[in-house]
Parts: C-alpha cells; sequence; structure tokens
C-alpha cells in the first residue's frame, strides 16, 4: 500500500488496483482533476473507492459559510451532485453508490463507540472560554476545533 497525492500521484499510469479515499474530497478543490489522476493511474478494472460524507438540505448556507473556511472544506467539493458530476467528467464511472443515513452515527454512540456525545459536550466549553483557547492554541486551531464539532453534529 502506498499512500499519495490526489492531484500529483508518482505512479505511473494503469499502475493501480484500488484507490481508497476517506473524508478527504472536501479538501480538494478541483475534483474534476483529481479523479482524471485516479483515472490516469487506474489500471483496467481497477477501482476508486470512495468514502465521503455530503453536505444535504439541513446544512444552511449560513452553517456552511462558517463551517467550511475553518475546516479546509470546498462546499462544492462535498455538494453530492457536482462530487458525481467531477466523477464522471474525471473520467470514471459510478459502479455503485451507497448512501448511509443519519442513523448511523446514532447507531455508534448507541454501541457505545461514538464520539458525538463528547463533541456536543466540547461546543459550549468552546464557546464560553473562547479567548482561553484562542490564546492557548491560537484563533485558526479554535476555529477549527470548534468547526470540527459542530460539523460533525450537523451532517
Amino acid at each position: 500500500m502506498h499512500e499519495g497525492v490526489a492531484l500529483r500521484p508518482a505512479e505511473p499510469d494503469g499502475s493501480i488496483d484500488v484507490i481508497w479515499c476517506r473524508y478527504m474530497l472536501g479538501h480538494i478543490q478541483d475534483l474534476t482533476a483529481a479523479f482524471a489522476e485516479f483515472a490516469r493511474v487506474l489500471r483496467p478494472g481497477g477501482a476508486a473507492v470512495i468514502y465521503q460524507m455530503t453536505a444535504t438540505g439541513w446544512l444552511t448556507p449560513a452553517e456552511a459559510a462558517r463551517l467550511w473556511p475553518p475546516l479546509g472544506i470546498y462546499a462544492a467539493s462535498v455538494d453530492p451532485q457536482r462530487l458525481e458530476a467531477a466523477i464522471t467528467a474525471g473520467g470514471l464511472r459510478i459502479g455503485q453508490c451507497i448512501q448511509l443515513a443519519r442513523g448511523s452515527r446514532e447507531r455508534d454512540e448507541e454501541d457505545g463507540g461514538g464520539c458525538t456525545r463528547r463533541q456536543l459536550l466540547h461546543i459550549p466549553r468552546l464557546l464560553h472560554n473562547r479567548p482561553a483557547y484562542q490564546e492557548r492554541f491560537g484563533a485558526d486551531a479554535y476555529e477549527a476545533m470548534l468547526g470540527n464539532c459542530l460539523w460533525a453534529c450537523t451532517r
């Protein structure tokens, strides 16, 4: 297994069997270019397996404007329609799309393996102690911590 950079994989054409992406595509501005690189390095019959959260209608434009910049996320890259369009524009075919329901987070909490309740507890702590957290970690890190807690609870 090799780790690579989506827009500049060092592998030669047609040399990769499987590309696995998990929660990272939202950080790529030009998804079409990334998927074109995936198509270039995949062997015939190879596959790209993508596990990606996308925004839904529940996320308001104001929430997105508040969350995306500190998390380094491009709004177009977490839009499900734009993501699928970029896949095909990049030269790949969607063989199967499995949409996981919101219930997976709730089930994970019920089974004891989740982090949602911890993140919910961190939100008021972060909000009430903003100056102390910003002084200790810096404003950018503070915004990223808060954004991560909020995004995890609103997705």
